[in-house]
């Protein structure tokens, strides 16, 4: 009697646990997800002239701008379903974007050690081959 009494308990406070996370979620703010000076970033067509240096910052630019939209977008959708359903909904929001942003984070990362590598060829052998393209007689 006495375990069947601890496994309702239990149970019980297992159910208030999963049906509190998702109750007091509030609704998600841009600035909590978006690193600092990213948060009112502008999409703009990156034009083939720009220095290499302008063209990844625009890129990363227009990668929070579109994520920007994107997440208003969630959010919309979000407040007009019913109050009851509108927690799970901005915890899927939550989630999606958290997980978007890890990955992007990875792969900038990724980017960062890949162009290193090439950085440091460049600087180790300053003298590149060059290919004759023009045939000699």
């Amino acid at each position: 009697m006495r375990y069947i009494f601890l496994f309702l308990i239990l149970i019980l406070i297992a159910n208030n646990i999963s049906y509190a996370d998702t109750t007091y979620i509030s609704r998600p703010q841009w600035k909590h997800f978006c690193p600092d000076g990213w948060q009112d970033a502008e999409y703009k067509e990156i034009k083939w002239y720009w220095p290499y240096s302008v063209k990844q910052t625009q890129e990363e630019l227009n990668y929070w701008a579109t994520k920007k939209s994107e997440f208003e977008e969630q959010i919309k959708n979000c407040d007009m379903l019913l109050d009851e359903f509108k927690p799970q909904c901005y915890w899927d929001v939550k989630t999606r974007f958290r997980s978007d942003f890890e990955d992007h984070k990875l792969e900038v990362e990724t980017k960062k050690i890949f162009n290193k590598g090439i950085d440091d060829n460049i600087y180790r052998n300053p003298r590149p081959f060059m290919i004759n393209i023009i045939p000699t007689k």
